[in-house]
């Protein structure tokens, strides 16, 4: 979201709770006057979130109020109950600009639109909380008037503008003249609806006292967090008494609360349904099991009496040692006793599903006969969620255990065993712990290395570090040019974060395979969040599509939601209508079918039916929960009881967006403009509420560095790593805290090893690596120096880092000239290094020629411009000016760089100048 669209919604906002004060004071000339602004800033967000800034601002520019609702209704940009509030506000608010004597029940019909406008604009269309502000001020509009009477006459003056108003009375007609079964169907409805409701209070007593004992358990652990990092032992010996006191009170409640919990859920739930466990526990039990490895002995299917290889032996030797090295928790079960003659591949796999082994080994060996190689097969079955995935190398040949092609062979097995763990990561959400795992596994085979690539770039994708995921990606399509869903993935990533070359890569794909029913969806998606005017492209693209892949129902979705779009809402039911056929659970369609027969065919009835279908499974669906209290707020199954107790559920269920959402989102913002104050002020709040999140925890530490908190910072940075230990962004943090923090926070040794713990997850970073090469050249680390050189070497060769570093590591060499090469061509890649041209003016004055003098005054005169208070730059820059035999500029640098540092004093160059009669002045 842009700065403009977001400083309009600001405005929004701001007004319309100015609008409300006034109307409250009985200032109602004031009030309609702010509401009018707000009407007038409502028809800018619209325009502002269909087109692009420049577009949007062509058609904003120089229009009055009714121009813009011109623009609104031309462009379709909302619907007319919409447009409706938006005349209204603009006709009275006019009224107020020329008659300051207005009356209360005039104002009250603006008063009433605005309160729709504003629910309408943040619930349906930007699907945001309404500002905690504005929230509070709008619930508490009374009835100054008489309600019914106004909610009827703006009705009356809706139903007068809608040209469908001949259908709407048919409509009305024909439900008068329904038969009795079908009333009583209704009536059976409305005491489902009534059952459902009922139920949904009943979970909630039960869920608001769990959340209370969650919110409790949380604080004591934020508080056994905080007296663990104290040091005063004595301090820690009395609190455990205290605290000891309250957790078992804390322990009574727990079970008090769950048992009444559960028999509340067991009396209100539906049958059959079972009580999920809480997934933090899962998590934990996971992290102390081990993955289970089980192999079984080759079956010898070519027997040398003289020849035993130990293929087997080997294979388990190599696995301990590089689960060691990279300290994955792996448990190797070798079946010595029991070999694979006799069992089917059924029996091998329910073995290894008592094991509860994540992969399983086995397979033949053909030991060699006079000088042959021996072959082995070796089988795999990978158990996923307890099914069996099997696979197999295929004959190999080797000549012995320690020759390439055996490694090979092993080397191809720890890569399956390591994308087993990595699934499993991946399934448990530990993205940065797949990736850390990935970047260690060497892929051998091409269908290894496709997969490595596209997992990667999965991974990537869902920390939303998309420049690596699009790195992964091009590797795919350098695999297989001719893959048609290596373009269409990159064009998914590009779309994510609005790349124009998205549109090519779609198109690419879709020449490759044009009949893929998914990759034209993602298409549509993206021309359309370009800009709802390709409507036009995307029909006919869908409309062929459904021809080749007519049981695609997202493509059907789209439809139904492009007809909604240009109002034709009774072809766009039929798509739901469809779309539902072929997915029936899909709540998504059935959310935005509600919506479409409550407000655009007024057939709320209907549309109760489908929002109860999603309740029924799921009673804290906010959406629906949504659309259900607009349901009983504006059409005529009227039930404002009904709407605000849902309104009020749905708002204390998203607590976790109001906190991350607006919280943190408005954290960010002020972090962007500079005011880390603010900033942190949000971001503190959010972590009150939710102490157990990384990214949050993050970027508080990030914000306390930016205010020079170091002490702080480190904290939070810690806490972020001990719930995400992998995480790029933090560990990247936690480096550059420990290499620039002032004081005694500042540590290179750690930040050194951040950095390189960031680069286990995000190898691509190459401001991370020239930062390790900053630390390992101010500890003349060469090894480490070189590491740092090939990995600049792969990722940016022709960089001015990568040559300096080059020039450094000559110079370590004791090669010069190679060391001034490379330190020209870095400085024709950066023209602000002072150091840069420092090195290069001291390795030219070892040259006699003119010319090397020529170029060494030149970069030493550089270096004193960025830098005039280093001593060297100016003592070299002095050395220069003589050799130029511009006594009095030499003597005065030299002189300079002297009081700087009286280490530069050199008395040769005091006697010259003595001689030419050159006193210090």
């Amino acid at each position: 979201m842009d700065n403009a669209f977001s400083d309009k919604v600001r405005s929004f906002s701001e007004w319309s709770v100015i609008a409300f004060e006034h109307f409250g004071n009985a200032y109602y000339a004031d009030s309609l006057t702010n509401m009018r602004k707000c009407g007038e800033t409502a028809c800018k967000i619209l325009i502002q979130y269909k087109y692009s800034a420049r577009i949007a601002e062509n058609k904003i520019a120089r229009k009055s109020y009714k121009e813009l609702i011109e623009v609104v209704i031309k462009d379709g940009l909302a619907p007319r109950k919409v447009i409706n509030w938006l005349e209204t506000l603009q006709i009275h608010g006019n009224a107020a600009t020329h008659d300051t004597h207005i009356e209360q029940e005039q104002s009250y019909y603006g008063i009433v639109a605005l309160k729709l406008l504003v629910y309408w604009l943040y619930v349906e269309f930007l699907q945001t909380p309404i500002p905690s502000k504005l929230q509070s001020i709008v619930l508490p509009i009374s009835d100054k008037s008489n309600d019914g009477l106004v909610s009827e006459r703006i009705e009356e003056e809706r139903a007068e503008r809608i040209k469908e108003k001949e259908e709407l009375e048919k409509k009305l007609k024909h439900q008068t003249e329904k038969n009795e079964k079908e009333s009583e169907i209704v009536q059976h409805l409305t005491n489902e609806l009534n059952l459902s409701v009922q139920k949904i209070k009943e979970l909630d007593a039960a869920q608001n006292k769990i959340s209370d004992l969650e919110n409790a358990l949380s604080q004591y652990k934020i508080e056994a967090e905080r007296l663990k990092q104290k040091n005063d032992i004595s301090f820690v010996e009395q609190g455990k008494k205290k605290r000891t006191g309250k957790l078992v009170v804390t322990l009574l409640i727990a079970v008090t609360v769950i048992v009444s919990a559960i028999i509340v859920y067991k009396n209100v739930s539906p049958p059959g349904k079972k009580i999920t466990e809480n997934p933090m526990i899962g998590d934990s039990t996971q992290l102390v099991n081990n993955f289970k490895v089980l192999i079984f002995p080759l079956q010898v299917l070519q027997d040398n009496p003289n020849i035993k290889i130990n293929f087997e032996e080997a294979l388990i030797n190599r696995i301990r040692q590089y689960s060691f090295d990279l300290k994955l928790p792996i448990e190797i079960i070798y079946k010595s006793s029991a070999g694979t003659s006799g069992l089917s591949k059924t029996d091998i796999f329910d073995k290894g599903l008592k094991e509860n082994a994540i992969v399983v080994f086995y397979g033949e060996l053909y030991e060699p006969v006079n000088n042959d190689s021996t072959q082995v097969n070796i089988k795999n079955i990978l158990i996923r969620d307890g099914k069996p995935c099997y696979d197999e190398t295929g004959m190999r040949s080797f000549g012995n255990l320690a020759d390439s092609s055996a490694i090979r062979i092993m080397q191809e097995l720890e890569c399956i065993i390591n994308f087993t763990i990595a699934e499993d990561y991946v399934g448990k959400n530990k993205h940065s712990d797949a990736l850390a795992l990935l970047y260690h596994t060497v892929p051998i085979i091409k269908s290894q290395k496709w997969y490595y690539s596209n997992f990667l770039a999965e991974c990537q994708m869902a920390l939303n570090n998309y420049q690596a995921a699009v790195v992964e990606i091009q590797n795919l399509i350098n695999l297989e040019p001719d893959s048609a869903y290596s373009y269409a993935f990159m064009g998914n990533v590009l779309s994510s974060v609005g790349d124009s070359r998205a549109e090519s890569f779609y198109q690419h794909a879709l020449q490759l395979e044009p009949n893929n029913g998914k990759t034209i969806v993602n298409y549509a998606d993206y021309l359309m969040m370009q800009d709802t005017g390709n409507s036009s492209r995307v029909r006919p693209m869908l409309e062929a599509a459904l021809k080749f892949d007519e049981k695609n129902a997202n493509i059907y979705r789209f439809l139904a939601e492009l007809e909604n779009l240009c109002h034709n809402y009774a072809t766009a039911r039929q798509y739901y209508y469809r779309a539902l056929e072929l997915q029936p659970d899909n709540k998504y369609s059935k959310r935005n079918l509600a919506s479409l027969l409550a407000f655009q065919l007024y057939e709320p009835e209907e549309a109760v039916k489908y929002i109860n279908e999603i309740l029924s499974t799921d009673s804290n669906d906010l959406e629906a929960l949504y659309i259900l209290a607009n349901i009983y707020t504006y059409t005529r199954l009227k039930d404002l009881s009904t709407a605000e107790y849902l309104l009020k559920k749905s708002s204390s269920l998203d607590s976790w967006a109001n906190a991350h959402g607006s919280d943190y989102g408005l954290g960010l913002n002020a972090s962007k403009q500079g005011d880390y104050k603010k900033a942190l002020s949000y971001f503190l709040k959010v972590y009150s509420v939710y102490p157990d999140d990384a990214k949050t925890c993050n970027n508080i530490g990030q914000t306390y560095m930016a205010l020079k908190d170091y002490v702080n910072a480190e904290k939070y940075l810690l806490f972020s790593s001990q719930l995400d230990s992998m995480n790029y962004l933090t560990n990247y943090n936690l480096g550059m805290l420990y290499m620039f923090a002032e004081g005694s926070v500042q540590n290179w040794k750690k930040a050194a090893c951040y950095f390189e713990k960031e680069l286990e997850t995000y190898p691509y970073d190459t401001l991370a690596i020239q930062w390790l090469g900053a630390i390992y050249c101010e500890h003349k680390n060469i090894p480490k120096l070189k590491e740092v050189e090939k990995k600049l070497q792969k990722l940016t060769p022709n960089s001015a880092y990568r040559y300096k570093l080059l020039g450094l590591l000559s110079e370590y060499d004791s090669d010069g000239d190679l060391a001034l090469l490379n330190y020209k061509k870095a400085a024709e890649l950066c023209n602000d290094d002072a150091e840069l041209f420092g090195k290069i003016a001291y390795l030219l004055m070892n040259d006699s020629t003119k010319e090397a003098w020529r170029d060494a005054l030149k970069f030493a005169g550089q270096a004193v411009a960025l830098i005039p208070d280093n001593a060297d730059y100016n003592y070299l820059y002095s050395k220069a000016l003589l050799y130029w035999h511009d006594i009095k500029k030499s003597s005065e640098y030299y002189y300079r760089g002297v009081d700087i540092d009286p280490a530069v004093r050199d008395t040769d160059m005091e006697q010259i100048f003595k001689i030419k009669g050159v006193s210090r002045l």
